[in-house]
C-alpha cells in the first residue's frame, strides 16, 4: 500500500472478526459495514428487562449462530455472548480512536513561502 493513498478490498476486512466459541464450534461475526451497524443499533433500543429477543437475534444475525443452537443454551450464555460482542466493539472503536486523536497535531507544518505576505499582515 503507497503512502499516498489507501487502498480497500471490500471483500475482505481490514479488522479481524469478532469470534466466538460455542460447544466447541467457532462462529465469527461478519463483517462491521455501516447497514450491520444500523440493525445492531436498532435491536440494541429494542432489548428492556422485560424483553431478552433483541439479544437472541443479535447473536443470530452478527455470529449466524442458528436458533436452535442459542434456544439451547442458558440465557445467560446469550447475555455473555452479547456483553461479550459489546466489549470488543467498544475496544476496537477505542482503540481506532486514540490512532486518530493521536494523528492530530502532528501534521508537517505548512510555512508561508517567503514570497508570500502572511494573512492579515501589513507589509
Amino acid at each position: 500500500m503507497s503512502e499516498d493513498k489507501l487502498v480497500l478490498n471490500t471483500r475482505e476486512s481490514l479488522y479481524d472478526p469478532i469470534e466466538i466459541e460455542i460447544d466447541n464450534k467457532t462462529y465469527q461475526s461478519i463483517k462491521m459495514t455501516h447497514s450491520v451497524q444500523m440493525e445492531l443499533n436498532k435491536l440494541d433500543e429494542q432489548i428492556t428487562t422485560k424483553n431478552n429477543e433483541p439479544l437472541y437475534k443479535i447473536v443470530e444475525f452478527l455470529y449466524g449462530v442458528s436458533r436452535k443452537i442459542l434456544n439451547e443454551l442458558a440465557v445467560q450464555e446469550v447475555e455473555d455472548i452479547y456483553f461479550h460482542t459489546k466489549k470488543k466493539l467498544l475496544e476496537i472503536n477505542t482503540e481506532r480512536l486514540k490512532l486518530i486523536a493521536n494523528t492530530f497535531g502532528k501534521e508537517v507544518k505548512r510555512t508561508i513561502p517567503k514570497n508570500r505576505k502572511r494573512p492579515g499582515s501589513k507589509a
